[in-house]
């Protein structure tokens, strides 16, 4: 991987991914690592099958999964592992209203207007721009979303 994000904004960071290919939930994770000073370049593997709604299969939005997976990197883990799930949980539950009332839908199928578990129908969808007008301003909403949960939490 090449170096990015140095200096960047996690939203930056973020759409900077997207365009160079990495999935939508690896380009929000990292985003969200990165403006919170921590490492991600080894973590956005775990991301690698969440793009396209969960392997290809147009379900629950990278962007979310992506937001989601930072949170449980981001909060402490202490000793109480019932306290950890609960805040975990409590920042999840606010970052899926928060996308949800944003952009109305979390399931990437409904958010892009076609079936993303389709081959073919995928490929037109790239092909037409819908990943650059649809998903990175999502991958980049979905960045700043958590960032402001996190920032009103601390």
């Amino acid at each position: 991987m090449k170096c990015m994000g140095v200096g960047k904004k996690g939203e930056e960071l973020a759409k900077e991914l997207f365009q160079a290919n990495y999935n939508c939930a690896q380009s929000t994770l990292a985003g969200i690592l990165s403006a919170k000073g921590r490492e991600y370049k080894d973590r956005i593997r775990l991301a690698g099958a969440f793009g396209a709604g969960i392997a290809q299969q147009g379900l629950t939005c990278g962007a979310v999964t992506g937001g989601l997976m930072a949170f449980g990197l981001l909060v402490p883990l202490g000793e109480d592992m019932g306290a950890w799930k609960k805040q975990v949980a409590d920042l999840s539950k606010e970052y899926i209203r928060e996308f949800k009332d944003r952009f109305g839908a979390l399931d990437c199928s409904k958010l892009a207007g076609c079936d993303m578990s389709d081959a073919a129908v995928r490929k037109t969808f790239h092909d037409s721009g819908g990943r650059d007008r649809i998903c990175t301003p999502m991958v980049m909403a979905g960045t700043e979303i958590a960032l402001e949960i996190l920032r009103r939490r601390r």
